[in-house]
């Protein structure tokens, strides 16, 4: 089951609709990057923001923590864990999934 118009699809398209305006990335009526083509044969052409994006992903994915978190806090959760001593609230948990799934900020 897809779920649509939500959070996530909403920012997708005032993304785009902001990198149409500026005139990049996405071209009017497409799904797909702009792209420009050379005789020479098929040419993509990326913007500085997708640049900049693809960079910043790259730098996340080499991050060996989650954001924000710190390794004192991974390292206690970490024993927790191991000893058998964490617990999930499910409350909590629902209400944290439910509140991501709507854009609401805790």
């Amino acid at each position: 089951m897809k779920i649509q118009n939500g959070p996530a699809d909403r920012a997708r398209a005032q993304r785009a609709a902001d990198l149409r305006a500026r005139g990049k990335g996405y071209a009017k009526g497409t799904d797909s990057p702009s792209s420009s083509s050379s005789t020479g044969g098929d040419k993509v052409v990326l913007s500085e923001d997708v640049a900049n994006l693809a960079e910043s992903i790259r730098a996340i994915s080499k991050a060996d923590r989650p954001l924000g978190a710190s390794e004192a806090r991974i390292q206690e959760l970490k024993a927790a864990i191991e000893a058998g001593e964490y617990t999930i609230d499910p409350r909590k948990l629902a209400a944290s999934i439910l509140n991501s799934d709507l854009g609401v900020d805790e």
